[in-house]
């Protein structure tokens, strides 16, 4: 496999850009998602907003990532760092929404409107927290949520009782990578298929990323001992085959581990 070229890009995501573009001017906030533990890697490309509409960041999955050195701010865009599973995550967004609905609502009555609900656009890599998201502003189970990539696939307006339209969208790539770690970060969190890489290539690039970053759960080991990391993790799980330690498993069960968070706080610099 030509690694320079892996990429996932499906077809129904060249619609999908498609259509959050032509949507795009209905809006009143852009709600950019992002995962905490891959902040460069799940950032999308600058969208054409008008001066009226809001950009809110939310890097989502803090809990996951390692305590931020210093606060990420891009522009004129606002941005929150949450975890969306907790109370106070939740609480965090929604006073921001709820600032940008009551300052939207003043500009309504200063130019004499009757005050609109604020229409929201989500939008994201695929397994960043999209859908758990609009069920928690529409406090109840309005969509599926998986933790898998692409799980969701069209384009939906969601009424919540908090005053709020919200548009959801399927999970988006950029539909070119400007280095190949995005491509190994986004499957190493879940947002891209692991299939895309060989398992062997993309443990071994995680396995490097921790090294350097002296993470806990790769203590004592260095880049070249990869093999030697594997056989220690199979071994202390007691995973074997044909009466010897299955690594391939070993593999299988540490990329697992990364995307859903059982490594412990990471985040990919």
């Amino acid at each position: 496999m030509n690694q320079k070229n892996v990429h996932w890009f499906p077809g129904h995501m060249k619609k999908a850009w498609r259509q959050i573009l032509e949507k795009l001017p209905l809006i009143d906030v852009l709600i950019e998602m992002r995962d905490a533990r891959a902040p460069v890697a799940t950032s999308l490309p600058p969208f054409p907003l008008k001066a009226r509409q809001s950009h809110l960041i939310v890097y989502n999955k803090v809990d996951l990532a390692a305590p931020l050195s210093q606060d990420l701010q891009e522009g004129d865009s606002t941005t929150i760092h949450v975890s969306l599973t907790t109370p106070s995550g939740w609480k965090t967004l929604s006073q921001t929404l709820k600032s940008m609905q009551a300052k939207a609502h003043q500009i309504d009555a200063e130019k004499g409107r009757k005050p609109q609900p604020l229409k929201l656009m989500i939008v994201g890599v695929p397994n960043v927290g999209k859908s758990t998201l609009i069920n928690r502003l529409c406090g109840t189970r309005k969509v599926a949520t998986e933790n898998r990539a692409g799980s969701t696939r069209g384009q939906q307006w969601i009424h919540t009782t908090l005053g709020y339209s919200l548009l959801d969208t399927p999970g988006v790539l950029t539909p070119r990578y400007e280095s190949q770690d995005v491509a190994y970060q986004l499957a190493a969190i879940g947002s891209m298929k692991f299939s895309i890489l060989p398992q062997e290539v993309l443990a071994r690039y995680l396995f490097g990323c921790l090294v350097v970053a002296h993470h806990p759960f790769v203590n004592g080991f260095t880049g070249e001992d990869y093999h030697t990391f594997l056989l220690a993790f199979a071994e202390k799980r007691q995973m074997k085959k044909a009466g010897t330690w299955d690594t391939s498993l070993a593999e299988e069960t540490f990329l697992h581990h990364m995307a859903t968070g059982k490594l412990g706080r990471f985040t990919f610099q």
